[in-house]
């Protein structure tokens, strides 16, 4: 069966809803922000099938705790044994293709799809957040004080230690998305590689927005990169659209979405999204993705 790895940190309906629509068909697994409002009660009442929840970690933006849960909940998901391809994704994501697309597109797969660039091809703030360790692993690196600890130990580091080039051995370095599509045997890798090389997760700790790097320099610096498809099939608009960057989606995005060939589609909201929402689930059925073909 294909899981879905989520990572949620608001709107306890929401998160329902996405359980809702997809536990009969897929193995979820999902991790709560520990400081968020999302009341666990009220999802576990459900008693949805083939779920799994926790809320072990306090996220914040551009901290390593985002990794870390991710890293949980791909541990967990191979501890069974019927999972045999991966969806990481979040929240704020739904389903946009019947179950029967899903299992054509990933059941007989080893591909691994997801968002990959060379870090010299990246933008120099990208590049930056490389050359630069920060030492508030688990703080908001937006927030003026984490701005300055960061600013004076930067450049302490640039005297002693020069600019960081390497994360772990590697000295090629990848940037994409967290929202990353695999077979089973891409995440056994994955793991095996951090177990033996601990040294990886310490620079990861180390870095801001750490897992826009973690999945990319793996596999792109093994036998896996032969199997990257650098497309995530994930749907997201990246202009300030319904208050957020990236836009959050409604009905104006059907067309483009399914011109797409995504898979999924991110930002969603209940109440800006509910026609949107209503469209994808009767035309495409994929409102309950167990779809009734």
């Amino acid at each position: 069966m294909q899981a879905l790895i989520i990572t949620a940190y608001k709107d306890t309906e929401q998160l329902i809803e996405l359980i809702r629509n997809t536990h009969k068909d897929f193995l979820v697994f999902v991790h709560v922000d520990k400081k968020s409002d999302i009341d666990l009660n009220k999802v576990k009442s459900h008693h949805f099938d083939n779920l799994y929840i926790s809320r072990h970690y306090n996220i914040t933006w551009g901290g390593y705790n985002h990794l870390a849960a991710i890293m949980e909940l791909l541990k967990t998901a191979l501890k069974d044994d019927r999972v045999s391809y991966v969806h990481i994704i979040s929240g704020q994501d739904v389903p946009v293709r019947s179950v029967n697309e899903f299992n054509e597109k990933f059941n007989e797969t080893d591909s691994i799809y997801m968002t990959c660039t060379p870090i010299e091809d990246c933008a120099v703030s990208v590049q930056k957040r490389l050359e630069r360790r920060v030492v508030t692993a688990n703080m908001d690196s937006r927030k003026m004080p984490v701005k300055i600890c960061n600013v004076v130990t930067y450049g302490i580091q640039k005297i002693l230690m020069g600019k960081r080039s390497k994360l772990g051995e590697y000295q090629s370095i990848y940037k994409g998305m967290v929202w990353v599509s695999m077979p089973r045997k891409a995440v056994e890798f994955v793991l095996q590689y951090i177990d033996e090389n601990p040294k990886y997760i310490v620079d990861m700790k180390h870095t801001v927005i750490p897992e826009e790097f973690f999945f990319q320099t793996i596999f792109m610096n093994s036998y896996w990169k032969d199997k990257v498809i650098c497309d995530n099939l994930r749907y997201t608009d990246w202009s300030c659209r319904n208050g957020s960057i990236p836009a959050i989606l409604d009905e104006s995005d059907y067309d483009s979405i399914l011109q797409s060939g995504a898979y999924f589609a991110r930002k969603i909201d209940l109440k800006i999204s509910e026609r949107l929402l209503q469209i994808l689930k009767t035309e495409n059925n994929t409102g309950e993705i167990h779809g009734r073909q």
